[in-house]
């Protein structure tokens, strides 16, 4: 995450260079309590990322680390 944050291009070059036509994350940094403040950034990263990825015929991906005690930012499990 850290490198498409840092340099998305230099990182979408780095993907191809390999022949990746994935790039993703397993996890969001954050310090502290995992807020609602950390998703928003997070969708927003995915989204510019995602079509950055695309328009050079590649792809984003994630994958869920939460586990069913995890908590959303509404208190709900997140894996419900």
């Amino acid at each position: 995450m850290k490198s498409c944050a840092d340099d998305a291009a230099g990182a979408i070059a780095d993907a191809k260079d390999v022949g990746a036509s994935y790039l993703g994350t397993a996890w969001i940094p954050h310090q502290g309590a995992f807020t609602r403040a950390h998703v928003d950034q997070a969708v927003a990263d995915f989204t510019k990322w995602g079509k950055a990825l695309k328009a050079e015929g590649c792809s984003f991906t994630t994958t869920s680390t939460a586990t069913s005690s995890s908590r959303a930012p509404t208190g709900r499990s997140s894996t419900r």
